[in-house]
């Protein structure tokens, strides 16, 4: 969304699944400031997107680093981690329609396991990890679809993890 658009929800769900991942190291800028209402705040961040980067305040990230932690902890307890394989993966393959002709797609998964068959996994933050309402949000956002085509690119099994933006950090994880 446009700057100052951007749900606070968002903006943490973004920040931890980036941790998670270990995917933002070079695109974060730290704003060593109490919030954004200060001109000096705003004139930092302004700057720091104006490069591309994404301006986070200090106490912000130190609270979304303990929350993955915390999701790091949830997801072993199911005897999931997040190591071994490549961040953010992008593949490319074709799909044959129902005319017959072949249509070439593109996806980009959050996690991905090499391996016979593999393992994909989709990163969803919530609100609520419940598992009927994980359900709801499969088929009401498409990840049936998503995953199902991940799984025809890579050949790997597919699995959403939701989790929790406030303690305790529920996470569940649902196997397509």
């Amino acid at each position: 969304g446009k700057k100052g658009q951007r749900s606070k929800a968002f903006d943490e769900g973004t920040l931890i699944h980036a941790i998670l991942l270990d995917t933002m190291a070079d695109d974060l800028g730290i704003v060593d400031a109490k919030d954004w209402r200060t001109n000096a705040a705003k004139a930092e961040r302004d700057a720091i997107e104006a490069t591309g980067r994404s301006a986070v305040l200090a106490a912000d990230l130190g609270k979304a680093m303990i929350a993955a932690d915390r999701i790091r902890e949830n997801l072993a307890a199911f005897g999931i981690e997040l190591t071994g394989g490549q961040a953010e993966a992008t593949f490319t393959w074709m799909e044959q329609a129902d005319s017959g002709r072949f249509v070439q797609c593109k996806g980009r998964v959050d996690y991905w396991i090499p391996g016979m068959p593999g393992m994909i996994y989709d990163l969803k933050s919530t609100a609520n990890a419940k598992p009927d309402v994980c359900a709801r949000s499969i088929v009401d956002y498409g990840y049936d679809i998503q995953m199902i085509a991940y799984g025809r690119a890579t050949g790997a099994d597919t699995t959403l993890i939701f989790f929790e933006l406030e303690e305790p950090f529920v996470v569940t994880p649902l196997r397509l």
